[in-house]
């Protein structure tokens, strides 16, 4: 199941002497200046493995510390932190060929909206749209922790890189562009 996604993309970059240290090692080295362009493929190839490991259609999106946290009360507690992290998540997704592993965020997105559209938060003076606070949970509610205007901005990118990768006019009538509108009322 994981091989028909991950063998979609293949990069090979040339390998050093380095190349056969472990990765630590590798690590410490290329901080200190050596060539490793193999390492630049490891990472590009991890994550491609992570992403498709945690996020999949019908499952809830690829979160901050991933499903593999075996903390009862883990950093941010796991949630979806819209300052960057969830975006960085899926920077991957269309370019390396994944676009399937975007479909929870898109999902997930479809519940940010009707969370942040119902919000009674006096810092928000919104009466269209919708935002996103900076930790949201799984069904896309806020903390109230902290409001991150932009974050619902930022991840429209998601909606229209997907467009621009897949030419999916359905894609863009009925998911990108509604969300792409609400945020733009929003602002």
């Amino acid at each position: 199941d994981h091989k028909k996604w991950f063998d979609r993309v293949e990069l090979n970059l040339p390998a050093t002497a380095n190349s056969a240290l472990p990765t630590d090692q590798r690590l410490v080295g290329c901080a200190k200046g050596a060539e490793d362009p193999a390492l630049a493929a490891l990472y590009f190839n991890f994550g491609r493995y992570l992403l498709i490991s945690s996020s999949r259609p019908g499952g809830l999106p690829a979160n901050l510390q991933g499903i593999w946290n075996a903390a009862l009360k883990p950093s941010w507690y796991s949630g979806y932190t819209t300052d960057i992290n969830i975006e960085m998540n899926y920077w991957p997704a269309e370019p390396t060929a994944l676009p399937e592993c975007a479909q929870p965020l898109f999902d997930w997105l479809r519940n940010a909206a009707v969370a942040g559209k119902r919000t009674k938060d006096p810092r928000i003076q919104a009466t269209r749209g919708w935002f996103n606070y900076s930790t949201m949970n799984p069904m896309g509610g806020g903390s109230t922790w902290g409001v991150h205007k932009p974050g619902s901005a930022w991840m429209m990118q998601h909606l229209w890189e997907h467009y621009a990768f897949s030419g999916d006019k359905g894609f863009l009538r009925s998911v990108a562009y509604p969300a792409l509108k609400e945020v733009v009322e929003f602002w």
